[in-house]
Parts: C-alpha cells; sequence; structure tokens
C-alpha cells in the first residue's frame, strides 16, 4: 500500500462550532487521502458532519499524556487513526482557515517526509530560543533555574516551534509522545499557560538525535499568536506573507492589520 497523506484536528463539543469554518476550508481546498476529526468524548450528529471528513469518537479515558486544555497534538492521536507507521499525519489547530490549494512541491515535501523527520514552522520567530518562550509561559519557578530542570538539551540554544500545524510519518510522532509522555510531568509543575505543551514538544524534539526539523515556510503556515510576523498582510480577501497567500492562516485578524 502506498503512503498516505491525512490531515487531522481535534476537538471536543464546547469547541465544535467554531471549527466549522476550518472543516469547511479544507474541505473546499484540500487534496488529502483522509481527513480526520478527533472528537474528544462526543460525536457530531450526521446533519452536523461534513464530507469527506470522518468523525471519529475518542475516549479522553484512553489518552496518553493528556493536556489540561484537551488538545492531543503531542501525538496522543495516532492510535485513533488506524494507519501505517509510514503514513504522513498534518495535525492542525482548528482556529485557522486553509485558504488555497497546495503547490505541487508543498504535496511532495509532505509525500517525502521520512523516520526522523517534523515538519513544523517558527513559533515567534527564527530564532527564538525555549529559554526565551518559556519567559511567557507563566512559569511557577524562577526562568533562571529551568536549565537544571530541563537538562537534556541546552534550552538556552533550543528553537522553540509553532506546533498549531505540524507533520510527521506516525512512526516519528509516536517518538514524540513516548518522551512527551516521560517529561509531563516536569512540565506541568513548571508552567501555567497551555502553551506548554507546544514547549514540551519543541523540547522534546532538541533532545532526540533521531529527530530533526524540517522549517515549515510562512507560506505554509503563518500565525498570529506573538502577534503579526513581518512580511503578512491582510488584503481584505486573504492573508499573505510577502504577497502570496498562506495555505494555513492560524489565528489572525483582519484589526490585526490595523
Amino acid at each position: 500500500m502506498s503512503k498516505q497523506v491525512v490531515i487531522s484536528t481535534g476537538f471536543d463539543r464546547a469547541y465544535f462550532p467554531k471549527t466549522i469554518d476550518y472543516i469547511d476550508s479544507v474541505t473546499k481546498h484540500g487534496e488529502f487521502d483522509d481527513y480526520v476529526a478527533l472528537c474528544l468524548n462526543f460525536l457530531p450528529s450526521e446533519s452536523e458532519q461534513h464530507q469527506p471528513w470522518r468523525y471519529v469518537y475518542v475516549d479522553e479515558n484512553h489518552v496518553i499524556a493528556p493536556h489540561s486544555n484537551r488538545c492531543i497534538q503531542h501525538g496522543a492521536f495516532i492510535s485513533f487513526l488506524n494507519l501505517n507507521q509510514d503514513d504522513v499525519v498534518l495535525f492542525t489547530d482548528s482556529d485557522m482557515q486553509m485558504q488555497r490549494r497546495m503547490w505541487p512541491e508543498e504535496q511532495a515535501i509532505l509525500q517525502k517526509l521520512k523516520h526522523g523527520e517534523v515538519f513544523v514552522g517558527e513559533n515567534k520567530d527564527a530564532n527564538e530560543t525555549l529559554y526565551e518562550e518559556a519567559k511567557y509561559l507563566r512559569s511557577f519557578v524562577p526562568v533562571e533555574s529551568l536549565p537544571d530542570i530541563f537538562n537534556k538539551t541546552n534550552i538556552k540554544t533550543a528553537k522553540c516551534y509553532n506546533t498549531g500545524v505540524m507533520a510527521a510519518t506516525v512512526s516519528t510522532f509516536s517518538i514524540i509522545l513516548k518522551e512527551y509522555a516521560m517529561n509531563i510531568g516536569d512540565i506541568d509543575y513548571t508552567f501555567e499557560h497551555y502553551a506548554r505543551q507546544q514547549w514540551l514538544i519543541s523540547y522534546v524534539i532538541a533532545c532526540r538525535g533521531d529527530l530533526s526539523v524540517r522549517v515549515m515556510p510562512a507560506t505554509f503556515h503563518t500565525h498570529g499568536c506573538h502577534g503579526v510576523k513581518p512580511g503578512t498582510a491582510y488584503n481584505g480577501l486573504s492573508y499573505t506573507y510577502n504577497g502570496v497567500d498562506i495555505l494555513f492562516a492560524h489565528n489572525l485578524q483582519p484589526h490585526m492589520f490595523g
């Protein structure tokens, strides 16, 4: 069987109404082998479901290393997808829009991802480290003590990524999940902010010698989580980066552009 490229997202009943526009945008522009919506402790009625999406019930009692905001982007979704180890999952948040079809070169990147490769983009900017990002996460301990707590890599040089859009093979996500679960106790007792999840994912990637990052370009995914990235604009119809429609425009609003 040839490798599949699957898009997936997850949400609970309370968040479900906020996902409809995103689901519809992927339906309009997506060219994936499968579309899977993971539904935490609920399943939408047939009238609420949108083809070609498959809606899968997820029993939260079976989620590995659950996060307080119920997000499962740390790889906890893999056991609910029934995929082969070399299949690729593009897992996304759902507070975004897919604005266009993928270019052939973008499709090729996903199709060619190998075991150990993670396709993920910048968080604040290309230079932001885990140590710098930690200052935003409402730490329960002095930030200066963090290198001693998280000492499997140098957090003053390791990069922080935005994991709201992330792609890897199932086998790679399995590695991330296992390492994440081993460190979740430390992270939950260290940071209050929900973005501690992507911080820990970034930490795991930095720690593992068998993982590498292919940096996702801003034309593939741009977010507004740290304000407006230089080069990003809104033209009244779509969000662009250097004049090009962004594939996944994430947490961007017209009012952010004055």
